[in-house]
């Protein structure tokens, strides 16, 4: 906390009292006024007004001049430079997204009376309560502030791990604070999180101690697509609060409300007699202005009645206009703070913090933009009178107002640059103009620092990276990230600031000295927006997401201090392929070197600075081994569909979101393409449709490198370039830079490129031409070129040619395929030959029938050709038949919406093998399979290297197969790559070996992309299968992935842009995700499918109350009881009965802390009252058997000795009489197991019988798990 001024405070008067005290009148307590978000307040502004003071931050200095576009500029990365404002007791409170601070200022004349700084950006409007200041910070933590000191009282971390992902470009806790905080009859309740996937929680803390009440940590368990993702201001009511949705607000399908007294949720808010329309209609708390049911929307108002239907009980809003009024040129932006798509599929314009319209003591003032694409936009601010629209008062403003609000008799108004603007009636002491000051002394008391700087900037600028021609560049062009490691006072990367435009990460191990260095930071006006400060303990892991650095460097080792030790966490911080690391100052070129071997790292370059007598190294990453890529459309140039990534895998965490955003329809690529370390997007302006873009991210960050314009064409790409395919030109570009490397031309006169393909090397590119000679005879061509001089290899075909070739098939392993025209004579003959001895081999009546229609196949000439050379290899004759050819049986498509996915053939290859394949999108639903309309889909394997029939195969599958390293996966089915068999894991219940599975369970439509380890594809929002470590299907819920395909992967990450943004659905976020490996698991539950009998038991793990099915460490998979009928869901059917008032007790499976034991997860949720449980377990005809039972047990918090006492008896036997799980360890959630062995011939029943009281439910009985294990 800076203080600059001390002022004395006044009495706080609670917002909803409505009674002006001494000079100050009302407050505004927080965003719009109060927690019913009305914009309204009684307090009496007299006009006309004058400028009394204007405030310009620090960040208005750096802050872009903004022209206007609705449509384009208000999303996070344009609102972050806004101040949203309250005022409380004379004094003026705003808080900074752009610098990570809540600041006070002087009402009367704008002075700055302190400031407090957090770890990262405060997004909210503060909320002002009993003389203290309350907000959160995406650093993860909420903050209680002395509104008079600005000392902290108190910082409760919301945030249950630490970890750290970026947002819109900045760095962020994954699990920040977004949401208000609202204090209600001394409670304190916030959100915090932003993905369910991850893990997403509303708090209730005391809001004097800010010690925790309740935490609800399980809707974003659910699986429900309106699972909480709390970011913008909570609406209240007596009982209930409501919290809103990230970009998406309290629109009617993703609001959420929870009873303010438990946290638990209330669906639909339907136990709230005051909720604002109820049961899923619309409502929008937070437009324009409330006040006696008249609606203020600047230009115009309504009288807003709710009504309540007799027979529904369901209210309704009946609106009539009242006024309206025009004012040219100016526009108010009342829609912005909802989250409103410009049109369907487009980019949502969103700014939670905008009030541009409020109603004040007879007044309504509203404030308008207009939109300036040469100077800027600039405002516009009218008082009017309520009851007509009558203009009583205006005055222009040479900013974009952002927000307004009305407190002791004044007008404040923020501007989206960071300058607020203050008006009153009487102005007696003239306008003041107040420029926020840059101190930077503490910083640059050092010259040692900037001198160091100097020296490392030099050695960064003698690298270069593929792609660049230089072997120097200017240091003030250096961009990205850099991570400074063991800062002391940070003047190193405040140095480097100065000299670059990187942003850079200070991290420190003394929390004292990162304190000091952020609030010198902040004075200097860098903090947040140039570096990010953070505190991490020696020998603790540097919680930021993987590859992300540019640049690493170290302050401690500028002086002779000791050299980093973490080699290996350095190393999984650089950036492959550009990152570097820089290390060095007065040490000894031999320590140096001492160090350099001991990191058995090679690759590094010595440097000295003579004049400095400064001695450095640094090392450049190389090329991510593994990390595979999406190169073309179909993933690789053999259609696989499939990243080869082995970088990649589980678990799975966002790493970055934000841009680029995506409009539903346009042309381009999909999905995205990956290499290199870079993100390539193309896009096609959602409002100029004419208007085309090809963009490249870093993909490790998000960050925006490079835009061509009207480049919107085929791409593919391969390492060290990405070539766009134009009618008459090709054109190589470096995908770092985007710059134009080389053009490439049709071979021949009058021709046009019509495909292309890249080897995964990047070496070679293949492509095929046509046109018309001079006689006007059709011709086509293919050639092999050479990337690194532009020649041709080898070309077939073309004009004046016998043969003309078209258009490859797949390119795998140095081969071209080729499927070609009927096979008739030799080459069917060989055909029917493989395929009968392969049918020999295979059991099975459809086997039988293919056999006997042998005559019907579609046999086809599969050539290949030599990639290097272009000479035929060989000609074979193949059967697809079934597999992406004529069909044989009946086939069946459709499902639910009648929905018709078109089905076609695919040519699939990876390494030595060919497939061919049936290709469709799945059906919406799993209609068909009872049906048996899959069974006629075939996938046959021939040898890339002959042409020969490796395996021929029904397979019964959905969606278009993705084939990784040795796998085809054909959801749900998988099969081994050179032999078809089925891939097989031990059935999770029986211990019998069976088939794998995996079930994708709602909104299906769309098919599969993967990497070596995982799978991606449409589950209701993304849905993701672990292949290593076998989970479940997961889901990510706030992106819908598309009916085709936009999840690519590779680079160790999986990155999907918002192409699906226009569907109907409401819930898919208009913004592009990075998921990479994290070290937490999911918050979410995973889904898990094995179809087949699940009796006998042989082991069995049951979790009593648990929210899904979860493996622990050791492997084992843990299932939640629940009935169903679906045919691949591992559905185990154990359904328990409850007292009345009992039912499960739900916590965060992974943020709950239990003692005594490695599943903690399975003893955060019980089932409470619960009276018997039937657990099927054999099969009378199988005999008996002796099974192992063991129950667990964990109090709840609060429980005392005494309180619960029961009975339990297993199969009518009593194993426990007067048990009480206090009594045995004496503390809360505690892990206590209860071992018996029973003699089971069908099912075990196990029933609890409470012995102190059934009614009340603190003192029914508890039960967490059941493992049943087979003895014998």
């Amino acid at each position: 906390m800076n203080k600059v001024q001390f002022i004395h405070p006044f009495v706080f008067l609670f917002f909803f009292v409505v009674s002006p005290l001494f000079s100050f009148g009302e407050d505004w307590p927080t965003y719009r006024h109060d927690f019913s978000r009305t914009a309204a307040t009684n307090d009496q502004i007299d006009l006309p007004l004058q400028r009394v003071w204007e405030y310009s931050s620090r960040q208005s200095r750096n802050a872009p001049r903004q022209k206007g576009e609705l449509h384009i500029e208000v999303t996070p990365e344009f609102n972050r430079y806004a101040l949203a404002l309250i005022a409380a007791q004379g004094s003026v409170f705003f808080t900074s997204a752009s610098d990570g601070r809540v600041g006070c200022l002087n009402a009367e004349t704008g002075e700055l009376i302190w400031e407090f700084v957090t770890g990262s950006a405060v997004g909210r409007s503060a909320t002002y309560a009993d003389g203290k200041i309350y907000i959160g910070s995406d650093d993860g933590n909420a903050y209680c502030i002395d509104a008079k000191s600005g000392d902290l009282i108190w910082k409760y971390k919301a945030a249950p791990a630490d970890r750290w992902m970026f947002s819109f470009g900045q760095m962020t806790s994954a699990w920040p604070v977004r949401t208000d905080i609202v204090v209600n009859d001394g409670i304190a309740y916030f959100g915090a999180g932003v993905f369910p996937h991850d893990g997403t929680f509303v708090y209730a803390l005391d809001a004097k101690t800010g010690k925790k009440i309740w935490r609800n940590g399980t809707h974003c368990e659910t699986l429900n697509r309106w699972s909480l993702a709390p970011v913008g201001y909570i609406y209240t009511t007596q009982s209930n609060l409501y919290m809103p949705m990230d970009f998406k607000q309290f629109h009617w399908a993703v609001f959420n409300s929870y009873k303010k007294s438990t946290g638990q949720i209330d669906p639909w808010a339907g136990t709230d007699s005051d909720n604002p329309v109820g049961y899923g209609d619309p409502f929008y708390p937070i437009i324009g202005a409330l006040h006696n049911n008249h609606r203020y929307h600047g230009n115009e108002a309504f009288l807003a009645e709710i009504t309540v239907d007799e027979k529904t009980k369901k209210k309704q809003t009946k609106t009539e206009r009242l006024w309206q009024v025009k004012t040219p040129e100016f526009q108010t932006d009342i829609h912005s703070v909802s989250g409103v798509p410009v049109m369907r599929g487009t980019v949502t314009r969103y700014d939670p913090d905008m009030c541009s319209v409020i109603y004040a003591g007879g007044v309504v003032f509203n404030a308008a933009l207009k939109t300036d694409m040469e100077k800027g936009a600039t405002g516009k601010i009218f008082a009017r009178d309520p009851s007509d629209g009558k203009e009583l008062w205006t005055t222009e403003i040479p900013e974009w107002p952002n927000q307004l609000i009305a407190a002791g008799g004044r007008l404040f108004v923020s501007t989206r640059d960071g300058r607020i603007h203050a008006y009153a009636n009487n102005n007696s002491s003239g306008f003041k103009k107040i420029e926020e000051p840059i101190i930077s002394d503490f910083l640059t008391s050092d010259p040692m620092a900037s001198v160091a700087a100097d020296e490392i900037l030099k050695v960064a600028a003698f690298y270069h990276s593929e792609g660049e021609k230089t072997k120097a560049q200017d240091p003030t062009n250096l961009v990205g990230e850099a991570l400074v490691l063991d800062c002391e006072s940070g003047s190193l990367a405040y140095a480097i600031s100065q000299k670059t435009n990187l942003r850079l990460y200070a991290v420190f191990d003394d929390e004292k000295k990162a304190e000091k260095a952020r609030a010198a930071y902040n004075e200097a006006g860098v903090h947040i927006s140039r570096i990010t400060v953070l505190h991490v303990k020696e020998k603790d892991k540097v919680p930021y997401p993987s590859r992300f650095a540019d640049f690493i460097f170290s302050e401690r080792v500028l002086n002779g201090g000791k050299m980093p030790v973490d080699i290996a966490e350095i190393k999984r911080l650089q950036k492959p392929l550009r990152g570097l690391i820089i290390v060095g100052g007065k040490q000894t070129p031999e320590s140096m070197q001492e160090w350099i071997t001991g990191t058995g790292i090679g690759g590094w370059k010595s440097f000295n600075s003579p004049d400095a007598k400064m001695h450095w190294v640094g090392q450049e990453a190389p090329r991510l081994a593994g990390g595979g890529g999406w190169t073309h459309g179909y993933g690789d140039a053999g259609n696989t569909m499939c990243s080869h990534d082995s970088v990649l895998k589980a678990p799975l965490g966002v790493a970055w979101y934000g841009p680029p955003y995506s409009s539903r329809g346009a042309k381009g690529i999909s999905p995205p393409i990956i290499v290199d370390g870079v993100l390539v997007c193309q896009f096609q302006d959602y409002i100029f449709k004419e208007k085309t873009y090809t963009e490249g991210y870093d993909q490790y960050t998000g960050r925006r490198l490079w835009r061509r314009e009207k480049s919107m064409t085929d791409t593919i790409a391969a390492p060290g370039g990405v070539f766009q395919r134009f009618l008459e030109v090709l054109v190589q570009i470096d995908p770092w830079t985007g710059k134009e490397i080389r053009r490439y031309l049709p071979p021949f006169k009058n021709g046009q490129w019509s495909g292309m393909a890249a080897d995964s090397d990047g070496k070679t590119l293949y492509l095929s031409s046509n046109g018309k000679d001079a006689n006007e005879k059709d011709w086509s061509c293919i050639l092999g070129l050479d990337t690194g001089t532009g020649k041709v290899l080898w070309i077939l075909g073309g004009p004046g040619k016998e043969k003309q070739w078209s258009r490859w098939d797949s390119i795998s392993d140095g081969r071209l395929y080729f499927l070609g025209e009927k096979a008739e004579g030799v080459r069917r003959e060989e055909a029917i030959s493989e395929m009968t001895e392969w049918l020999k081999k295979m059991p099975g009546e459809e086997y039988k029938e293919f056999a006997g229609k042998i005559n019907e196949h579609d046999f086809r000439v599969l050539r290949a050709l030599d990639a290097k050379t272009g000479k035929l290899l060989y000609e074979h004759g193949v059967d697809i038949s079934n597999a992406g050819g004529g069909w044989t049986r009946s086939v069946v498509t459709g499902g639910r919406r009648s929905y018709q996915p078109v089905l076609g053939g695919a040519v699939i290859a990876h390494g030595d093998v060919v497939a061919f394949a049936t290709a469709a999108g799945a059906d919406k639903s799993w209609a068909v399979w009872p049906s048996g309309g899959y069974k006629a889909r075939a996938i046959a394997v021939h040898d890339g290297g002959t042409g020969k029939l490796l395996w021929y195969r029904f397979a019964n599958y959905r969606a278009r197969p993705v084939m990784t390293d040795d796998l085809i996966v054909a959801e749900p089915w998988a099969f081994d790559l050179k032999s078809g068999n089925p891939k097989t894991r031990m059935h999770p219940i029986t211990g019998e070996q069976a088939q794998w599975a995996f079930c994708r369970y709602n909104k299906q439509c769309g098919t599969f992309a993967g990497s070596r380890y995982l799978m991606f594809g449409r589950s209701r929002g993304v849905g993701y299968h672990d292949l290593l470590g076998d989970d479940g299907l997961y889901t990510f819920l706030q992106s819908r992935a598309s009916c085709w395909i936009d999840t690519s992967s590779g680079g160790g990450m999986m990155i999907k842009p918002p192409h699906a943004i226009g569907c109907k659905c409401e819930v898919s976020m208009p913004f592009t995700i990075a998921l990479a490996q994290v070290p937490q698991q999911p918050a979410v539950p995973q889904t898990f499918a094995q179809p087949g009998p699940q009796l006998p038991v042989k082991h069995l793990n049951l979790d009593l109350g648990g929210t899904g099915e979860r493996r622990d460490d050791d492997g084992h998979l843990w299932l939640i009881p629940r009935k169903g009928q679906h045919q691949l869901l591992l559905q185990f059917e154990a359904v328990p009965t409850f007292l009345e008032g009992g039912g499960p007790v739900q916590r965060s499976a992974n943020y709950t802390p239990i003692s005594n034991t490695k599943i903690p997860f399975v003893f955060a949720s019980c089932l409470r009252g619960m009276q018997s449980c039937v657990i099927p377990v054999t099969n009378p005809e199988l005999g008996k058997f002796s099974y192992r039972i063991r129950v667990g047990f964990s109090a709840l918090p609060g429980d005392k000795p005494g309180q619960r006492i029961f009975d339990m008896q297993l199969n009518g036997n009593k194993v426990l009489e007067g048990f009480d799980i206090m009594n045995e360890v004496t503390e809360s959630d505690y892990a206590v197991w209860k071992e018996f062995v029973v003699d089971i011939t069908k099912d075990l029943t196990i029933e609890l019988s409470s012995k102190s009281g059934s009614s009340d439910p603190s003192r029914m009985p508890l039960i967490n798990a059941v493992q049943v294990h087979r003895i014998n």
